[in-house]
């Protein structure tokens, strides 16, 4: 006995009559987004957007296209839960049989709560708050941080926006100074400035960092519900905050010039220790964020208590 025997007759019309409906939406909307289609490629053939603008955008039409489609088969007034309905649009959508489509079983075990680890590479630019040694100030030039990082995502459950934020990163952060200045130890191991009887190509101090952060993630989307289960449709958009502590590896002062080569390890009075807070606005695998330290960017009194602000990129991988 084949499978469609199985299913009664009253039953089979009706899933026929409610197919029809479907399969007349679907084709709808599939025939306005081909219109849609047609024209971006027209527009890339005339020159008028790029190619890469095209199939961006094509992208998007596909998204609002399927929830489109989505909204118009709630509406449809038919004695069916909303796990059938789902499943007969994406029989026709995917010209399968709707009986082959996954079960509730199978939706519930691809929306499990995420949990992830992904790695990043970053990019920030350094400034500095309450700072009051001018003789430093005048020499200061640029200041950047560059790291590697790993982040682990967890979230708190299938029907959750929110997810734990944790991982680790190496931080190198490197503060430059102009004018022929360099840092310099004196005998008591302070750390001071000092000019060069010799032009400089490069003065700068560079420590290494060992970072922990720990926050909240919210992930813009929405809640589906099929039958009794609900979980979270999430995008590709993400606010996270978080504190963070973190331990100095080493400290790299460089000098080069004319007749002139160094790299010393010995300690220059950067912090050992940091803490501080992040907001991080997420797109896709790209993240724009701001850094405040509360900590102060060197030890022991040196120079004066200056805490390190920073605004940067990382991206993900």
């Amino acid at each position: 006995m084949g499978d469609q025997d199985k299913v009664s007759p009253k039953v089979r019309e009706k899933m026929d009559e409610f197919q029809l409906q479907i399969r007349g939406i679907v084709n709808e909307e599939k025939a306005k987004l081909d219109e849609s289609i047609q024209k971006l490629d027209k527009d890339v053939a005339e020159g008028k957007i790029t190619k890469e603008e095209a199939e961006e955008t094509k992208v998007q039409l596909a998204e609002a296209s399927s929830e489109i489609i989505n909204e118009r088969i709630q509406k449809v007034n038919f004695d069916l839960d909303d796990l059938i309905k789902k499943q007969v649009a994406f029989a026709i959508l995917n010209g399968n049989d709707a009986d082959a489509v996954p079960t509730l079983e199978d939706l519930k075990k691809k929306h499990r709560a995420t949990h992830n680890l992904t790695g990043y590479i970053g990019y920030g630019f350094m400034g500095f708050s309450d700072k009051t040694d001018d003789n430093l100030d005048d020499r200061l030039g640029f200041a950047n941080n560059f790291e590697l990082g790993l982040t682990y995502t967890k979230q708190f459950n299938a029907a959750s926006p929110w997810s734990l934020k944790s991982g680790m990163i190496f931080s190198w952060r490197t503060t430059r100074l102009d004018d022929d200045y360099k840092f310099v130890r004196d005998t008591n191991g302070n750390t001071t400035l000092a000019h060069s009887e010799t032009s400089l190509d490069k003065s700068k101090l560079r420590g290494s960092y060992l970072i922990v952060p720990l926050g909240l993630q919210y992930t813009f989307g929405n809640k589906v519900t099929v039958d009794d289960f609900t979980y979270y449709k999430e995008k590709d958009l993400a606010i996270t905050a978080n504190v963070y502590g973190g331990v100095k590896l080493s400290n790299n002062n460089i000098v080069k010039g004319d007749d002139i080569s160094q790299r010393d390890k010995k300690d220059y009075n950067l912090n050992p220790f940091v803490y501080g807070a992040q907001l991080t606005f997420k797109i896709n695998s790209v993240n724009i964020y701001a850094r405040k330290e509360f900590s102060n960017y060197f030890d022991k009194n040196t120079f004066d208590d200056r805490k390190m602000f920073q605004f940067g990129i990382n991206f993900g991988f």
